[in-house]
């Protein structure tokens, strides 16, 4: 909100709304969500409002974004990305690199 130069929730709500394209656009930005292939257009509304395309023409891979990007980052590499705890008590903790048990 701060980023976008608003400082009060409910002129920035109306913002988002009435420029929806923008608030996407910052929040893939301020996200780092790393694209294969740059969108062309944060949103097509060409069908209506309730049938949106989002991204047009962008690739981009979920699983790089959730995991591989942080697994070569060495700062964040050895951080837990996931703690699974079975029934019977047992705790399996995944990194972005690596499971440890």
């Amino acid at each position: 909100m701060q980023q976008s130069g608003y400082s009060n929730y409910d002129d920035y709500y109306k913002h988002t709304i009435k420029d929806i394209s923008s608030f996407w656009d910052q929040a893939v930005k301020a996200l780092d969500i790393q694209w294969y292939q740059d969108y062309d257009e944060v949103v097509n509304l060409d069908k209506g409002i309730m049938y949106p395309e989002w991204f047009v023409n962008g690739k981009m891979n979920v699983a790089h974004n959730a995991l591989d990007k942080w697994a070569s980052d060495s700062s964040i590499k050895n951080e837990n990305a996931l703690i699974w705890e079975s029934d019977d008590g047992s705790v399996v903790k995944y990194t972005f690199k690596r499971a440890s048990g």
